[in-house]
């Protein structure tokens, strides 16, 4: 029997694994420091050698403009989204370029021989015709 490796194996590490790994700790220890920047007085900071400094309402500023700029991006998406759909009322969300229409003599082949017949799109007059209406109340 030939020797097949296991692609889950602990002994090899993906590259895409070490990275995400690294990335994961890098991404905490610059947060450590947003926290430590944020909490700790000026003193504290020029004590440690640390005497210039970016101004503190970034904290805020920053990840308030990021939630907006998220949040606008969606609703520019949807809303293009809407803009470029058809209205519920045209004829081009009952029927476009890709629509197959049914072929009664493939239907007909296509039983005889015991297969599953084709995939076709249903004429809106036939669902009409065999559905009953529903009862209103």
């Amino acid at each position: 029997m030939e020797s097949e490796e296991n692609p889950a194996s602990p002994d090899k590490l993906s590259a895409v694994e070490v990275y995400g790994f690294i990335g994961w700790i890098v991404t905490y220890i610059f947060f450590a420091l947003l926290l430590l920047w944020l909490f700790l007085p000026d003193s504290w900071l020029a004590r440690i050698g640390i005497t210039y400094t970016i101004n503190r309402e970034y904290a805020i500023s920053v990840p308030i403009i990021f939630a907006i700029t998220v949040l606008y991006t969606m609703i520019v998406y949807q809303a293009s989204n809407m803009i470029r759909a058809p209205s519920i009322r045209s004829y081009y969300t009952i029927k476009d370029e890709y629509s197959k229409e049914l072929n009664p003599d493939s239907m007909k082949s296509s039983e005889d021989d015991g297969r599953i017949a084709a995939i076709y799109d249903i004429p809106i007059t036939t669902c009409l015709l065999y559905t009953s209406p529903s009862p209103r109340d």
